[in-house]
């Protein structure tokens, strides 16, 4: 993945999100327009996980093209933000994390002081992780690494994420029976579209407005 600018940016999240509108779209007119109960009530448990894989994989890939995006801006870290400046020290923060070593520590106090000159570097892929269980409190800190604020429209949505989302497609993901009605597929569906559309808009947004910047 190169994106090196916003115009690639956009162009990269307007191809994935439609591919995922498409298919969920079609997804739902092949449901709507099944006739008998058996074949429409495993359809509405196919769905399920459906749902969730484009939820995740779009925040994940989205997020991704972001930090790449950032990355090749080339900034020095005295002129990005504080979650820019953790991703390019996170390697030495853990180890100073596991070392008792005070000179292990002093190194770190003086990278963050005396580097603040350096070119913002990180592997994009290293430090976006949904732990193949995006809930509320994964997405949080997925949106603090790429810098955008889980503001109270996200936090509204935590409970729907958590217990309805999450829940059915981890059900139905080992192995249990459960039924799902048309009318939690309905708001699902409309839950998903709307969410990924919200966080598309979150990223361009950001890249337009330079939010990855201290000045900022």
């Amino acid at each position: 993945m190169k994106i090196r600018s916003q115009t690639e940016l956009q162009d990269f999240l307007d191809q994935s999100l439609s591919k995922r509108k498409r298919e969920l779209t079609t997804l739902r007119f092949i449901l709507l327009q099944c006739k008998r109960n058996h074949e429409k009530e495993t359809l509405l448990r196919a769905t399920l996980p459906m749902l969730y894989a484009h939820w995740e994989g779009f925040i994940k890939e989205s997020s991704l093209a972001y930090l790449d995006y950032v990355l090749r801006q080339r900034a020095t870290l005295e002129n990005l933000k504080h979650n820019f400046i953790a991703l390019t020290l996170r390697g030495k923060i853990i180890s100073a994390g596991l070392s008792k070593k005070n000179q292990v520590h002093t190194e770190l106090i003086d990278l963050i002081l005396n580097h603040s000159e350096q070119v913002v570097s990180y592997d994009p892929n290293e430090v976006i992780d949904t732990q193949s269980n995006l809930s509320s409190n994964v997405l949080r800190d997925i949106m603090h690494t790429v810098g955008i604020d889980f503001d109270s429209a996200w936090k509204k949505k935590a409970p729907l994420i958590d217990h309805q989302l999450l829940k059915s497609r981890n059900e139905i993901a080992h192995g249990e029976l459960v039924s799902v009605d048309i009318t939690l597929f309905e708001q699902l569906h409309r839950f998903v579209l709307e969410s990924l559309e919200q966080y598309k808009t979150e990223i361009e947004n950001a890249a337009a407005l330079e939010k990855y910047r201290s000045t900022v």
